[in-house]
């Protein structure tokens, strides 16, 4: 299921038609992808972001021209001392947010690398204050995200001029 998820990220990244993709290229015209990783879930720290991202999408992108970084949503020392896995949850979209919000501004197409479903908030919230002012963007970003969940997986591009994002899911249970 993974290789099949990071061909489906791939190809969701460099084939759509995303204005943000468009505006998220570098100097020669490739486009510049941001793999942000957020591994905190409700029962603990999760290593599917990482292997996500370690697992040949970087290479894949690289080699179909794009530039890539990479970068992972921490606490900070004092937050790493709280108790309650919802309440670190909460703090790491913050910060999760913040990276999100860093790489749109900073015009790289940014790709959420999820421990758990319930971080979608943290990219929405990152993609709609990623404007050059505090207020948000109305309407969102396109969103692309990938949980590292075998329940569920989204992946979500709104095209130009459209309201709806075209969405393709696969939920088990």
């Amino acid at each position: 299921m993974h290789r099949s998820l990071t061909l489906a990220l791939a190809a969701a990244l460099l084939l759509s038609p995303s204005a943000s993709i468009q505006r998220s290229a570098g100097p020669e015209d490739h486009p510049r992808i941001a793999l942000l990783q957020q591994p905190f879930s409700p029962t603990g720290v999760s290593a599917g972001p990482r292997t996500m991202a370690n697992g040949g999408i970087q290479q894949i992108l690289t080699g179909l021209g794009a530039t890539v970084r990479v970068a992972e949503a921490r606490l900070t020392a004092e937050e790493d001392t709280e108790y309650g896995a919802w309440k670190r949850l909460g703090m790491a979209l913050g910060h999760f947010a913040d990276l999100v919000a860093t790489s749109e501004r900073d015009g790289y197409f940014p790709v959420g690398l999820l421990a758990t479903c319930p971080s979608m908030p943290g990219m929405v919230a990152g993609l709609q204050h990623s404007g050059p002012t505090s207020e948000p963007i109305r309407p969102s970003p396109p969103i692309l995200s990938a949980s590292d969940s075998d329940h569920c997986w989204t992946l979500s591009v709104r095209a130009p001029g459209t309201r709806l994002p075209n969405n393709v899911s696969q939920t088990s249970t």
